[in-house]
């Protein structure tokens, strides 16, 4: 029952963390906050975390340990990107977090780093198994594909500012969303369209040149 107590406490610490550091940032979080909204002393804070850096590391680390996303993810290029914007902008508190973390953390934390790098390990080995023809170019390389995905997908929530400055459209508003959805979805269908079916057919996009590559050669 302790041992049931304990997970319980510490979950609820996570909880109400992940709020203030999405919303204010390593260096502006409070555990004085923390401890108010989860409605529990900050001893007990302290009892789990050993400071407020290590608190950002699990909540971090928690994030990463939930694979639930990824496995609901679909695979085709077209529903994917339309699944993932969609939980960036559902799940506006897990992009801060990215955001924030890659922003205010001057140090690698092990435990954090781990968890993360095999989170997007799989994500790009993922790719890489179903890239080629119906799905994304296979002459991408996978890992820069997804970082530009992932950017694609979070810059309406990281850049509100520039969005409203480069579409004259406040990103939370509908009519954004709808055009932003419908931009995304015809840029994954043009990446599949694109891609050749077969070496035989003499149709679709082919592999292009490296950079640097004479094309007479």
């Amino acid at each position: 029952m302790a041992s049931k107590k304990k997970t319980v406490s510490r979950d609820r610490i996570l909880k109400f963390a992940v709020k203030e550091f999405s919303r204010v940032g390593l260096a502006g979080a409070r555990m004085d906050n923390i401890a108010r909204r989860a409605k529990i002393s900050k001893g007990r804070i302290y009892y789990h975390f050993k400071n407020k850096d290590d608190l950002f590391a699990a909540v971090l680390q928690s994030a990463f340990q939930n694979e639930r996303a990824s496995q609901a993810a679909p695979e085709h290029p077209v529903s994917a990107i339309r699944f993932w914007s969609d939980f960036y902008r559902l799940n506006k508190e897990w992009s801060w977090l990215l955001i924030r973390e890659g922003l205010e953390r001057k140090k690698e934390n092990a435990r954090y780093e781990d968890e993360a790098r095999r989170y997007w390990e799989a994500a790009v080995a993922k790719m890489r198994l179903n890239a080629g023809p119906g799905n994304w170019p296979e002459f991408f390389d996978q890992s820069q594909l997804l970082l530009s995905l992932v950017a694609m997908e979070i810059a309406p929530i990281a850049f509100p500012h520039l969005a409203r400055l480069i579409t004259g459209k406040d990103s939370n508003s509908a009519e954004f969303q709808r055009e932003r959805m419908e931009f995304l979805t015809t840029f994954a269908q043009f990446c599949v369209d694109r891609v050749a079916p077969s070496s035989s057919s003499g149709t679709g996009l082919q592999a292009p040149a490296p950079a640097g590559r004479d094309a007479a050669s």
